[in-house]
């Protein structure tokens, strides 16, 4: 009897494939497809898969940004030609790559103002902003349903003109409700957020910071109401706590949120996830920043050991959270980001195909495996993230330093005093950070020796010591102070830079 069911049952699947092929090779695709899925290298499952797909490629183009309309497989690249806006790049066919329409000074669609550096795509792939870098204008193009077609773009393009800033940097949020748009960007002094009306095609602004020196990039907390910006390039590198509504330095953390100080931060880039609790500030250095309980705090921060990453892009994919960021060296770097107080890197990739190049643009579709790269020389990398490396080498750890306070019984009995000096966490690398006395009401060399030094904690050391010899000058002074502090520190953040030391001399 069992013999017998299984030749009936193959002579009806036999029966099914003849009558039903085109269905049957569709649930094969299907199936195939979903256990590729479930090996994507977020979820850090096995992979054999080759990273490289294809490549698109004009030297005559600058890409600086793209924007990806997954539906309908289409890129808008960005860019920084004066004479050039946007580039239409269709990869329904990825054996063949190829423009279906462009936006600059000569095309149908005139490019309205300066270059294209920024682009972001919303409400559902209908719409582009724009931002003209040149002019100081962001611009809104209504992509309408052949967006493949800008001869058929809405005729109303919104534009906003700056009044301070330019636009050069990244366009973060987006959020609309249909009748009106909330639009978050930086610009090289600082921030906006302006509101869009789509009907009216008017822009107003609602707040703005433009007072900071250039290159900035900024960091929107919509759940807290605040905003975080920090310089492309600063000595002190400080993040700086704005309050959304008006651009007012915060009260939040005393208006700052100390990061990398002492060393150049070179901040290109950020991101957040999409419940709105998770963030990266991304350059030279990373900090990573939760904001779940309504005040912003870095749980971690690193230093690239491969040059600057120049763009990131956060993804969900099964309830998880990551960001993918690229580095000015063409690394490829993965975070898992779920659990934002221990951020894992969980995947690094040397993309040795964009040669001398460097990627300025990236969106990523973790359903289909797929990331699209572009960068600064015409050239569009289409890379398989089921084929990403497990990393190879950590970036590094950059631990907080702080300085503990001292009090004192009488001086004389004492002849000196020891200050603690602590990592919250050991490194791999060593910490290097300057100290110095500084008078009070106790002043050298009458009741203390003033003195200077380097404090260098090796891998592994979390803690050091400073010794000050006091002097007993004979005087009833009562209690007296001086202060110990902390400068310059090398691959470490300083926290708290003043050790407060009092005795009764």
């Amino acid at each position: 009897k069992i013999v017998t069911m299984k030749i009936i049952y193959l002579f009806l699947i036999t029966i099914n494939l003849c009558s039903c092929e085109s269905k049957v090779i569709l649930d094969l695709v299907k199936i195939n497809q979903e256990s590729q899925n479930n090996n994507n290298p977020s979820d850090n499952q096995p992979k054999d898969y080759d990273y490289y797909i294809a490549r698109f490629e004009d030297t005559s183009k600058a890409f600086m940004s793209v924007e990806v309309d997954w539906d309908r497989k289409i890129i808008y690249a960005g860019s920084t030609s004066a004479a050039e806006c946007l580039t239409l790049i269709s990869f329904s066919d990825i054996d063949n790559l190829h423009i279906i329409s462009e936006v600059n000074n000569t095309s149908a669609r005139l490019q309205l103002e300066g270059s294209c550096r920024n682009l972001k795509l919303y409400d559902n792939y209908s719409k582009l902003l724009v931002s003209a870098n040149g002019a100081n204008r962001l611009l809104r193009y209504d992509l309408g349903s052949t967006p493949e077609d800008p001869t058929s773009w809405e005729i109303n393009v919104a534009q906003f003109s700056a009044s301070g800033g330019t636009y050069a940097r990244q366009i973060q949020h987006a959020v609309t409700n249909g009748i009106t748009t909330q639009v978050y960007f930086s610009v090289y002094s600082g921030w906006f957020h302006v509101e869009l009306n789509e009907l009216s095609h008017n822009f107003t602004e609602l707040a703005k910071h433009t007072s900071m020196s250039s290159n900035n990039t900024a960091l929107f907390l919509l759940n807290d109401d605040l905003v975080l910006a920090q310089r492309y390039s600063s000595s002190t590198a400080n993040i700086n706590v704005m309050e959304l509504a008006d651009g007012s330095t915060s009260s939040v953390g005393g208006g700052l949120i100390r990061n990398a100080n002492g060393s150049t931060n070179n901040i290109w880039t950020s991101a957040s996830s999409e419940d709105g609790t998770k963030h990266v500030l991304m350059g030279q250095f990373v900090a990573f920043i939760d904001s779940s309980s309504g005040s912003p705090v870095i749980t971690k921060r690193e230093k690239s050991v491969s040059g600057i990453y120049r763009v990131s892009k956060f993804v969900k994919h099964n309830d998880k959270d990551f960001i993918y960021a690229i580095s000015s060296n063409n690394r490829l770097d993965v975070y898992d980001i779920t659990n934002i107080s221990y951020p894992k890197l969980i995947s690094q990739t040397v993309l040795s195909e964009l040669g001398s190049y460097e990627a300025y643009g990236i969106d990523v579709n973790t359903d289909e495996n797929l990331a699209i790269i572009g960068t600064d020389k015409g050239v569009i990398n289409f890379i398989d993230i089921r084929g990403l490396n497990s990393p190879f080498q950590e970036n590094l750890f950059i631990p907080e330093i702080t300085i503990s306070d001292s009090v004192l019984g009488n001086s004389e009995s004492m002849g000196h005093v020891d200050i603690t000096v602590s990592l919250n966490a050991p490194t791999t690398i060593d910490v290097d950070v300057n100290w110095t006395t500084s008078d009070g009401t106790a002043t050298a060399p009458s009741d203390y020796t003033s003195d200077s030094g380097t404090i260098t904690f090796s891998a592994g050391e979390t803690s050091k010591t400073i010794s000050v010899a006091l002097i007993d000058d004979g005087a009833t002074e009562g209690v007296e102070s001086f202060e110990v502090i902390l400068s310059s520190p090398l691959n470490g953040v300083i926290i708290d830079d003043r050790g407060d030391v009092s005795f009764s001399d």
